[in-house]
């Protein structure tokens, strides 16, 4: 469950994906974009909906906290993020009564999983799909032979253009709303099924949208987080990372 989690935290922020076992989705019938719309048209109109090219780059770190919820579980899980650009990431997550379950870290070349007092250094095969990504906001630096769209696709009363992000470490595709240009949900895919991570209550944050809830289902596992707190270019440190 914390790998889940972790994935559910860190997708929106363009982490690499780690594919979990999740429950079959059925594959919606896709119709061709209109005329000069692209997966980079689709990615540039993203950047301005939520805060424009110029401001996202002057991010340089962000300090998050939020509550992670598990329909018919008995606690609630708090959970406390960092990341520092290009690639330094700090997650743990901790309940009352029991204190620190799971933490993880990454300083742009190496890397633990701490649980219950015991690390665990990254291997190598963990820390190469890290090594050279963007971890905040990843279409700001997508090159155009790493992502392609794959056309529209309707959910609903929503139409969401599907773009494929060609990644040797996952296969994964990222929709955004055709209306609002917002990210709607994230699909990993793990052999033969998919985990799919919602994001909704988008709000603004120092000029910047972000979505405050993230919904994730895996097998017969929902995961809800709920961010009560973030902040950018403040409250972050190396030594987070030590």
């Amino acid at each position: 469950m914390k790998k889940i989690v972790f994935t559910a935290l860190i997708a929106f922020l363009g982490f690499n994906l780690q594919a979990q076992e999740a429950t079959p989705t059925t594959t919606p019938e896709i119709k061709a974009a209109p005329n000069g719309v692209t997966a980079q048209t689709v990615y540039k109109e993203y950047i301005k909906a939520i805060g424009g090219e110029k401001k996202l780059k002057s991010i340089e770190t962000a300090a998050i906290q939020g509550t992670v919820t598990i329909p018919g579980a008995p606690m609630i899980i708090s959970t406390e993020m960092k990341i520092k650009v290009p690639n330094k990431e700090y997650m743990a997550m901790t309940a009352e009564g029991m204190g620190l379950l799971n933490k993880q870290v990454f300083d742009g070349e190496k890397g633990y999983v701490e649980q219950q007092g015991m690390k665990v250094d990254l291997t190598e095969e963990q820390i190469a799909p890290k090594k050279g990504k963007h971890t905040l906001f990843q279409e700001l630096y997508a090159k155009s032979d790493e992502i392609a769209l794959e056309g529209i696709v309707t959910e609903g009363d929503k139409e969401l253009y599907k773009i494929k992000v060609l990644d040797e470490a996952t296969k994964s595709y990222r929709f955004y709303n055709t209306k609002t240009h917002l990210l709607e949900k994230v699909e990993v895919e793990g052999g033969t099924v998919n985990s799919i991570i919602a994001y909704s209550d988008y709000k603004e944050i120092d000029g910047i949208l972000f979505p405050f809830k993230q919904d994730m289902v895996s097998g017969m596992q929902s995961i809800n987080i709920t961010f009560t707190s973030v902040v950018f270019n403040e409250g972050v440190t190396d030594e987070d990372f030590n």
